[in-house]
């Protein structure tokens, strides 16, 4: 259904014009994602594929397109979050290889008054609070595990608005 709604485009392969989908158009679900009571807040387990998702919640894989739509997702691979055993090997491949120990940056973890800070501050290194414990080191491999754990919260359509979004989503294409 996501590809058959798409409309198609006149494209030269090999110096003869084809007719091919058009990949490239998007639909951007903003009236649900604008309201809170459209959605409901889904934790990615380690694993899970879009596929899945859409099945666990919504008991067909088929709209697998709708939870990549809903949360805005193009770039799957990149977006998505990753395995954990995956994310070793994609912090070794971006920053090198036994890198993924090395320090990506410091956080401060106690105000001037000792106090524990609720946000993360990146600061400079500084050996002496580093060894009081008022910074820490974050690793590559910490950053990027803080990265892709962010990525497991998204956002899915009730299912009582899944026929109306799918039926606004063909319309839209057919224009």
């Amino acid at each position: 259904m996501f590809f058959k709604s798409m409309p198609t485009i006149r494209y030269n392969i090999d110096e003869k014009p084809r007719i091919v989908t058009d990949i490239f158009r998007r639909i951007i679900f903003t009236n649900y994602q604008n309201s809170k009571l459209a959605l409901q807040e889904y934790y990615v387990r380690d694993g899970e594929t879009p596929e899945t998702v859409s099945y666990n919640f919504y008991g067909t894989s088929y709209y697998h397109w709708l939870v990549l739509a809903i949360n805005n997702m193009v770039d799957v691979p990149n977006e998505w979050p990753r395995r954990t055993a995956a994310l070793f090997e994609y912090t070794e491949s971006k920053y090198g290889q036994n890198n993924a120990s090395d320090v990506h940056h410091y956080i401060l973890k106690k105000d001037v008054n000792g106090k524990d800070v609720e946000e993360e501050i990146i600061v400079d290194y500084d050996a002496a609070k580093l060894s009081s414990g008022d910074i820490e080191m974050v690793t590559n491999y910490n950053y990027e595990l803080g990265l892709n754990d962010d990525k497991r919260q998204i956002y899915l359509l009730l299912p009582t608005y899944v026929g109306e979004a799918v039926s606004t989503y063909k319309r839209l294409m057919a224009q």
